[in-house]
């Protein structure tokens, strides 16, 4: 097992950004303080192995998601992804369907892209369990893979003939297999699965990508240019214009491999931290927001009576660190009838004990 750098309290805000384990901040240290090149036309060592390496990356996030029918894209983070994907959509726009899960991150770009084309735009609703209602038949649809806010983890069906999937959540915590999925565009951010800010990926099916025109030109994405016209490469270096974050990419690769060797593992400490924590939900008498079969470590709730920016103040004087406020999922705000909520969101790395001081705490702020 490897080491996590720990901060001093309770860490549960790992839906917002997950620790970090130290043989990935020793990757990033080794690249700024003795690898540093830019990648690409560099003929000297430096600048040859970085490439290399991010290319070897490139080729494990192939593996990891078994994404052979995919072209791989590094970005910046989950955000990006989103935006680039859908302004650089150029197929047809009639209609397009988001569940009401979404994170502003996914519905945003294309919600405006929708307008702009005056597509018609339905809202996919949640039956008891919280799961997706799949009906109807579009030409996108945009849907999270597991929910920021509830931890549900939604099946993905094909509805559109583009199926586009913020994977932002599930990674880190369950395999993805994109060949044998109903995915056509997936992305996902680094520090999200115990890597470095600033890097991610982004996978568009090949069969699909046609439909895409990229929005995002310069350096390094084009194979010729004159005052009349310019080719691209091929991709995916035809989407990957400027320096990207090289050492962040690397370290990704690292995050990735501690995560595909001890993925069981992971599992495990997490359905243990599940069922302590419903069991402390249930205790308290929370106002608790999901299903009771929780399959992913992230618990949105309210403590009657009581703000939820008041409890996330008092738990941070007592040294554990939650979130609080809308989580960037106005539709789901909406849809559960609520201002905010405060959300604990943990990893496997996290403890019983953790668990036991949180319900300590809380009973305190209930008195």
């Amino acid at each position: 097992m490897f080491e996590i750098i720990r901060p001093q309290g309770i860490y549960f805000d790992n839906a917002a950004t997950s620790l970090m384990p130290k043989e990935v901040l020793d990757v990033l240290q080794k690249y700024y303080t003795c690898k540093r090149s830019n990648i690409g036309r560099g003929m000297h060592k430096l600048g040859i192995n970085a490439t290399f390496k991010v290319e070897e990356v490139r080729e494990k996030l192939m593996n990891y998601f078994n994404a052979d029918d995919f072209y791989v894209f590094f970005v910046f983070n989950s955000t990006f992804a989103s935006n680039i994907s859908a302004l650089s959509y150029r197929g047809k726009m009639n209609s397009i369907a988001f569940s009401v899960l979404e994170h502003n991150s996914a519905y945003l770009p294309w919600f405006r892209v929708a307008k702009q084309n005056n597509a018609n735009i339905h809202y996919l609703e949640l039956d008891a369990h919280y799961d997706v209602i799949y009906e109807g038949y579009y030409d996108v649809a945009v849907i999270s893979h597991a929910s920021n806010v509830i931890g549900k983890v939604n099946h993905v069906k094909r509805i559109a003939d583009l199926m586009v999937v913020d994977g932002a959540q599930i990674v880190g915590h369950r395999e993805i297999n994109l060949n044998q999925s109903h995915i056509d565009v997936f992305y996902f951010s680094a520090h999200k699965c115990l890597g470095p800010y600033g890097a991610g990926a982004l996978f568009i099916r090949k069969d699909k990508f046609e439909m895409f025109e990229s929005a995002y030109l310069g350096g390094g994405s084009v194979k010729y240019v004159d005052r009349e016209r310019f080719v691209l490469k091929q991709p995916p270096h035809s989407w990957e214009s400027g320096t990207p974050a090289i050492a962040e990419i690397i370290a990704m690769g690292k995050a990735l491999d501690l995560i595909n060797e001890n993925i069981d593992y992971i599992k495990t400490q997490e359905k243990q931290l599940i069922k302590r924590m419903l069991e402390v939900m249930e205790e308290l008498g929370l106002e608790h927001y999901g299903e009771k079969d929780k399959q992913l470590p992230i618990f949105a709730f309210n403590v009657p009576g009581i703000k939820y920016l008041k409890v996330a103040e008092l738990l941070n004087q007592h040294n554990i660190y939650v979130r609080a406020g809308h989580h960037c999922a106005h539709l789901l705000m909406d849809y559960l009838g609520i201002e905010g909520c405060v959300r604990a969101s943990l990893h496997f790395y996290n403890t019983l004990d953790e668990i036991n001081a949180f319900n300590e705490v809380l009973k305190k702020v209930k008195a």
